[in-house]
């Protein structure tokens, strides 16, 4: 006989039990506890401060969209470590931050690939209030950036929030999106021999076979036994 073993991520569980109905946050609810409640993990702020967060706020059935959402919103990222709780983060910033680790004579390939035409321009929409008096809000954001903007223009990047929100929490995504179009102008992937140790979000360098340093943020990362590990990276580079 042959057993077949597929190994599911710990969010799983919260995209396969949905909300029955849709709901708010209680009064006076951090943002650790909101986020314990939608994905029944525990949760540790790695760093950040632990906000109460708007009561005006409604998730729908979905409780991965409203983890999504809630974390868009104020401007986080996350991730689940080997140790069980779900990682609340803010993403690194390669221009003041230095990486958490550097890897070198351990990078087997890392292809050049041109330069994307990145996104420059943002607009976050979401609707809130009652049924009687549903509200649509909006903001926007731009980055002009040579070389980035001539000769290509405007590139439109459209976000919608699908939980009822307010004005300020899609201003603060907007807001948000901006910092990320700021740093994650250029796609890069290395191959190197597996390091179990790295995570979404990690600040990284490493030095290829021929001296190139590349400095970035992991976006993904996939590997299995007896195969080489490939690393995404978002490499901030200055306009």
């Amino acid at each position: 006989s042959r057993i077949q073993v597929t190994p599911l991520g710990l969010l799983q569980i919260a995209d396969d039990y949905p909300l029955p109905w849709t709901t708010s946050p209680p009064a006076n609810q951090r943002f650790s506890s909101e986020m314990t409640r939608l994905c029944g993990l525990p949760v540790e702020m790695d760093g950040i401060i632990d906000p109460i967060i708007s009561r005006e706020s409604q998730w729908g059935n979905s409780r991965l969209e409203a983890i999504e959402d809630l974390a868009a919103i104020y401007g986080y990222d996350y991730r689940v470590e080997p140790d069980g709780y779900l990682h609340i983060f803010k993403r690194a910033d390669p221009y003041t931050q230095a990486a958490a680790a550097f890897y070198q004579n351990v990078i087997l390939d890392a292809p050049h690939e041109g330069i994307k035409r990145r996104t420059n321009h943002v607009v976050v929409t979401g609707e809130g209030g009652t049924t009687k008096t549903k509200k649509r809000y909006s903001a926007t954001a731009s980055l002009n950036a040579f070389p980035y903007d001539e000769p290509y223009g405007q590139i439109t990047e459209h976000v919608k929030l699908s939980s009822e929100v307010t004005q300020w929490a899609v201003t603060n995504a907007a807001s948000d999106r901006q910092k990320m179009m700021l740093f994650s102008s250029q796609s890069r992937y290395i191959s190197m021999i597996p390091d179990p140790r790295i995570e979404l979000g990690d600040l990284i360098s490493c030095q290829t076979q021929d001296g190139e340093l590349i400095t970035g943020v992991v976006s993904g990362y996939s590997w299995s036994q007896d195969q080489d590990m490939r690393v995404d990276l978002e490499v901030a580079t200055y306009g």
